[in-house]
């Protein structure tokens, strides 16, 4: 009800979540990805991406940055997702239009402003 009535997503830190191993097992995704992104990439990249995969495997990623998440499943009615985060049922079912979370998440202007906010 909140979501609809104020229009906002809410994030939740990830160290909140009921399976820890989520991080992880996106990271190891992410260091996949990039490791096979960067095997032909310059030095400085590929050595990037082994100092990344280092602090994953090191578990220090906690140490080092703040993961706040909001999640979405891709199955229209799902009796365990309501069981786990709709009061059992008595929640709320909202659907979104995936293209357009793409450009609310993804638009450059968004990015440009938030990369002035890092730098």
């Amino acid at each position: 009800r909140g979501i609809l009535q104020n229009g906002n997503l809410w994030l939740t830190n990830i160290a909140n979540l009921n399976d820890p191993t989520e991080l992880k097992y996106g990271f190891a995704h992410a260091v996949e990805l990039m490791n096979k992104k960067t095997k032909r990439r310059r030095k400085a990249i590929r050595d990037f991406a082994r100092r990344f995969e280092e602090t994953l495997k090191g578990g220090r990623i906690d140490e080092i940055a703040h993961h706040f998440v909001c999640c979405f499943s891709i199955v229209a009615d799902d009796l365990g997702q309501w069981r786990s985060y709709a009061d059992d049922g008595r929640g709320f079912a909202l659907g979104f239009e995936t293209k357009l979370l793409d450009v609310a998440f993804y638009d450059a202007r968004i990015l440009r402003a938030r990369i002035r906010l890092i730098s």
